[in-house]
């Protein structure tokens, strides 16, 4: 990524809800703010005291440690926001760049849309929750300078339910992930990567003949023929590598990490068919209706008679490029920036 060192500003980042445990969010801040850093941006990530050290090896990101609860729940308000305010203003940020609402008061913010699970699937991340979400994104979705979103889909989702929202699709990438070498050996075991929610339909792993790997914090009793495994990016690189396909059971997604992932490493990928997943995976990817065991059985067997070509993987792959993700965040903070600062002159 060739690097503009000209100084954008000072831009703070919320990350007062991240913990140790990566998620589709962290892997989103972790790849875009050491790029934007190299664009000219100062970035300081706010992020709770316990798990601060887990990001401290961001290249050019400064991290600041809150003595907040890092869950962005009902308390995040009351302790989290306060902390964040201060922090904010004790370190001269001009603009904040945010996920969790709602933001401290008289403060400039750039909003990261996800999905909109709590209109589209409230049950996902449980029906309290979904309510804290509903009762602040709206605010939020208002009072945003500009909102990003990961994905087309989201995009739409968003127009469906709030149409005078503007926002611009900025996707994540698929290229994070270490370069390794694949064994050559037979590929004997199908994977399935989580997280693992109530949604996930982990049932229909059960279906399935021959070994599964399974990836992630999966919490119900694992099929007999399933290993559990919680791997580093390096290992998870292999597992892509040397499995039979990848297979995505969740019926509902903003974006896919494991799909786009698989298709980078030139592993074969199933998923449910959903527009999300089309997005992600277009013609690479082969899919089956969610929650259908012989609709799985049989993309299967279609996939392993009519496999895609590893060209046709990762050029699907090629569509989601962190430094393409980083370029496009970069032009919409040096708007939002350039009009905040047009506004005090």
């Amino acid at each position: 990524m060739k690097t503009d060192s000209a100084p954008r500003g000072i831009l703070g980042v919320d990350g007062s809800s991240y913990t140790s445990n990566p998620t589709g969010a962290i892997r989103r801040s972790t790849e875009l703010l050491p790029r934007l850093s190299k664009l000219g941006w100062t970035i300081h990530l706010f992020i709770p005291q316990a798990h601060a050290a887990s990001f401290s090896q961001l290249e050019g990101v400064s991290v600041f440690p809150l003595q907040v609860p890092h869950r962005p729940g009902p308390l995040r308000p009351l302790v989290a926001g306060r902390a964040l305010e201060r922090a904010f203003h004790k370190t001269n940020c001009q603009l904040l760049l945010t996920e969790t609402p709602p933001t401290p008061p008289g403060i400039p913010f750039v909003f990261t849309l996800h999905d909109l699970h709590a209109w589209d699937v409230p049950v996902q991340s449980g029906l309290l929750r979904s309510f804290w979400i509903r009762k602040t994104f709206p605010r939020a979705f208002q009072e945003a300078k500009a909102i990003n979103v990961v994905s087309q889909f989201t995009a739409n989702r968003l127009n469906h339910f709030f149409p005078k929202s503007k926002c611009e699709v900025i996707p994540n990438g698929s290229d994070h992930l270490p370069e390794c070498e694949g064994t050559t050996e037979p590929k004997d075991a199908w994977l399935s990567v989580g997280p693992w929610d109530r949604l996930a339909q982990p049932k229909l792993l059960q279906a399935l003949s021959g070994k599964i790997t399974i990836v992630g914090n999966y919490k119900k009793t694992l099929p007999k023929n399933a290993t559990l495994v919680r791997p580093s990016d390096f290992e998870l690189a292999r597992l892509y590598k040397n499995s039979r396909a990848l297979i995505c059971t969740s019926p509902y997604e903003g974006f896919n990490f494991p799909l786009a992932e698989a298709l980078a490493s030139g592993c074969p990928a199933v998923a449910t068919d959903t527009p999300t997943h089309r997005e992600v995976g277009g013609t690479a990817a082969r899919y089956f209706s969610a929650g259908d065991k012989d609709s799985l059985r049989f993309c299967l067997k279609e996939l392993e008679s009519n496999p895609p070509s590893q060209r046709e993987l990762q050029n699907q792959a090629k569509l989601f490029s962190w430094n393409q993700s980083a370029k496009k965040m970069d032009s919409l903070l040096q708007r939002v920036f350039k009009s905040e600062s047009a506004k005090l002159e």
